[in-house]
Parts: structure tokens; sequence; C-alpha cells
């Protein structure tokens, strides 16, 4: 990129580009242009506010989803219980909270510079889109099944009472996904109409599929797993599709956020002076043999995929201990198939979700 003018004319310092490629067109380069000065210039001040709403809104679609699930309430009048729409809806909050926390983090984590860069607030709005477009896309699974079961909702008061937090939900979303958008344009970030239209091809299609999916599939036990996978596929694949539409996929070359979490904490180090012995006994600690050989087994810098097939582990066992609170534990040989089954499904849906948004939201990078 070449350097800028002053207004007095004066010749001042080019700016260091903060992207890995140069721009092979005419529209990528002023967009990329505008993009670098406009994140020079700064954020505007609602910048951490609206990222707040982000993580906000993900907790409250969070809270909703298992109230609808186990709320008795609600539980008998819930349309979307069933897969593919409750995988949809199980990955949704998950994909939303974690990229919501991403940029939260991002947004707050303490820095010697004590501002983001211009990359690091590309990746913000990343993760605010993806939360959000993650809420959107489970919500409009659920209307979709709604729509599909009219009676269970439309007969009783507290169907319509269900009906109508449903639609306060998706008001939710559109306000936070429109101060998104403020945040992309203010950024200079601009779509190309070719990945909107995709965008929106796959969206009719994953309607589609939703709308005249068989239940009966669903009824035998091979069938049953196949639809909570293909639900687990929609949900990510459409907020890829819809998260790359709205915040182009620019390839940045930056710290990761192993490595802003790393020179944060080096910062910090150095300023609690009161904590030092304490820290210097925990890195001691971490640095014995098996400790450090099991970190480095776990380093994403080394090995990309052991870290999340672990959490993905953990996570199933859950989620599966949160689904079976609620009802009569089996028998244990049925409790080993139920369990074995949560967490393999949440563990190919972590590997997924992982793959396609790992470089695109800066979460690790191998090859260092």
């Amino acid at each position: 990129m070449t350097g800028s003018v002053s207004p007095s004319g004066l010749q001042m310092r080019p700016r260091a580009p903060i992207f890995k490629h140069a721009p092979v067109n005419t529209y990528a380069a002023g967009m990329l242009e505008a993009v670098q000065l406009r994140c020079e210039l700064g954020m505007p001040k609602s910048f951490k506010p609206t990222v707040l709403s982000v993580l906000a809104l993900s907790a409250v679609f969070t809270f909703f989803f298992f109230l609808s699930k186990h709320n008795p309430l609600f539980s008998d009048v819930n349309a979307f219980a069933e897969d593919p729409y409750d995988a949809i809806g199980s990955f949704g909050f998950q994909l939303a909270l974690f990229a919501a926390l991403l940029s939260v983090i991002r947004v707050f984590l303490p820095r010697g510079s004590g501002e983001l860069s211009a990359s690091q607030k590309l990746l913000v709005i990343r993760g605010c889109t993806v939360s959000v477009q993650a809420v959107a896309v489970t919500l409009a699974a659920e209307m979709v099944a709604m729509f599909r079961s009219p009676s269970l909702w439309m007969d009783s008061p507290r169907g319509r009472l269900f009906a109508l937090l449903v639609a306060v939900m998706t008001w939710l979303a559109a306000f936070v996904a429109w101060r998104i958008d403020r945040l992309a344009y203010n950024a200079g970030l601009k779509s190309e109409a070719s990945a909107r239209r995709m965008a929106l091809v796959n969206s009719l299609a994953g309607i589609a599929i939703l709308a005249i999916y068989p239940s009966a599939w669903r009824e035998t036990v091979t069938g049953a797993i196949l639809t909570a996978l293909l639900g687990m596929a929609l949900l990510f694949l459409l907020t890829w599709s819809l998260a790359a539409a709205l915040s182009p996929r620019i390839d940045i070359h930056d710290e990761d956020f192993l490595d802003e979490l790393g020179a944060s904490y080096r910062w910090l180090r150095t300023r609690l002076h009161a904590l030092y012995g304490t820290l210097g006994a925990v890195e001691k600690f971490l640095s014995t043999s098996l400790l450090r050989s099991f970190l480095k087994f776990l380093n994403p810098h080394r090995h990309k995929w052991n870290l999340a097939v672990l959490v993905a582990l953990i996570v199933g066992i859950i989620l599966a201990l949160v689904e079976l609170g609620g009802e009569s534990i089996p028998g244990e040989g049925a409790l080993s198939i139920i369990v074995a089954t949560y967490v393999g499904i949440e563990t190919v849906g972590v590997l997924v979700g992982y793959g396609l948004f790992t470089r695109y939201l800066g979460i690790f990078r191998t090859g260092k």
C-alpha cells in the first residue's frame, strides 16, 4: 500500500500492510485501503457496548434455548424440540457463545499498547458477526419447525406466548445484527454482490431442506443420528456462508488468539509485583517434564486438532449430563450408548466448526 498525504501536502509515514496477500482486483484494493485507514483512525465509541450486546444476545439466546426444552411451561409446545431443529439450536448456542466470548476477551484483554491493532479489530467484528448469525440461523430453523407444526402451539395460550418469545428473540437478534453491520460499515468492510447472492441461495436451500425433511427418518437409531448430523452441518455451513458474505474473508497475518493471550500475560506479569512469586511458582509447576510434554501435545501451533478433540469430548460429556439431568436414568448399557452418541455428535460438530472458523476468527494457526 502507498503512504497517505496530509491536508498540508506533506507525505505521511506509509502504512504497513496488515494483510497477507495483495488484492488481485481494484475492488479488493479499494476495500483493503479503506479498512486499514478506518481501523487506524479508530473504531466508533459504540465499539465496546456493541460487542457486549453480542455477548448479552448469545447469553439470552442460550437461556431461551434451555428454557424452551426443559421448562414444563413451554416444553410441550416447543415445535423445534426434535432434530434436525434441536441439533441446530444445540450447536447454535455453543457457536454464538464461543464467538461472542472470543470477541469480548479480545476487546478487554490488557495490552501494552492499550489499543487493538487494525487486524484485531477486524477479527472482533468477525466474531460478532459469527455469533449473531448463529443465533439468526437457529431462529430461522425454529420458525420453519413452528410453521410445520402449527397445531402444536397455535391452539393454546402457552403456545402463543412461546411464539411471542420467539418473535422477541428474533427482534433482538435483528437489532444486534444491525449494530454489527454499522461497525463493519464504519470499518470499511464491504462484501461483493456474488458473496451475498451465494449466501441467499444457501439460506433458501437450507430452509427448503428443513421444510421438507421427512420426520419419519428420525424414528430409527441410525436415522436419528444422521438427522442430528444434518442439523449440525446446516448450522455451521449456513453461519459460515452468511458471515463470509457480511464480513469478507481477508487473509490477515497477525498474532493469533493464543499469541494475544501470551502477550497479555507477559505484560501483566511485569506489573503485578505482588503476585510475582505466585506466578513464578505456577510457571515452575507448568514447566515440569510431564506437564510440559502434555502442553506441547495440546499446543495448536504444533498439533492443530488435539486441543479441539479434548474440548469436544469434555463439552460432549457435560451436555449429555445436562440433557439426562431432567429425565429418568436408563439402564447402564443404554446410558453408555446415549452418552457415547452425544459425545460422538458433539465431537464431530466441534471439529467441523473448528475447521471452518479457526482461521477466519484468528483462533489458532499452525506452522509457527
